[in-house]
């Protein structure tokens, strides 16, 4: 009864990633106008697009670490204890 491990894992591993991909698409517009916004001034922030694909592979990684660590917690609920509250 109930869903697989398996499924609840993915379920998880999938939230880290929307949560990645939706956050740092915030991120990198606010970083845009940022960059647009100091084009001109004396000291101008550059964002090289490799310095992007850093940023962005860095997010993936904390994300899906942070939903590792939820799956670790969600493994050592017992499920009878889930509906007691």
């Amino acid at each position: 009864m109930g869903s697989s491990n398996a499924y609840i894992y993915t379920v998880i591993i999938y939230q880290a990633l929307i949560n990645a991909v939706i956050g740092f698409a915030i991120a990198a517009g606010i970083g845009s106008i940022v960059v647009q916004m100091t084009a001109k001034s004396a000291l101008p922030i550059v964002i090289t697009p490799w310095l992007m694909a850093a940023l962005f592979a860095l997010t993936v990684v904390m994300c899906v670490a942070s939903g590792i660590g939820a799956i670790i917690r969600v493994v050592r609920i017992d499920p009878a204890t889930v509906f007691m509250r």
